[in-house]
């Protein structure tokens, strides 16, 4: 029975320590391509030539980021587990069971 525990803890927290890794390198992922478009925005605002371009680029761009930051966090959000999904996943074999 204690092997048992055991084996089951070790195997745990050896898939959430994956899923920790996996969801940090996205989290990395996601800060890079958000800085390269901050770095974009910032050289496509210094080049208007109008106060009408500028707000048009500047909405443009406040539309583009939300999308993508929208995209990012439904993709984290399904990276991330639930506690419905804990619930579900629990069979009664668990270590407090």
């Amino acid at each position: 029975m204690a092997d048992d525990a055991k084996d089951q803890v070790k195997n745990s927290s050896t898939g959430l320590s994956d899923a920790a890794v996996e969801y940090g390198r996205k989290v990395l992922e996601f800060g890079f391509i958000n800085t390269v478009a901050a770095f974009e925005a910032a050289r496509k605002l210094a080049a208007v030539k109008s106060p009408q371009e500028y707000f048009q680029t500047a909405t443009d761009l406040t539309r583009e980021h939300f999308e993508r930051l929208s995209e990012q966090i439904e993709e984290l959000s399904e990276m991330a587990p639930s506690p419905a999904q804990s619930d579900r996943n629990n069979t009664g074999t668990g270590f407090w069971d």
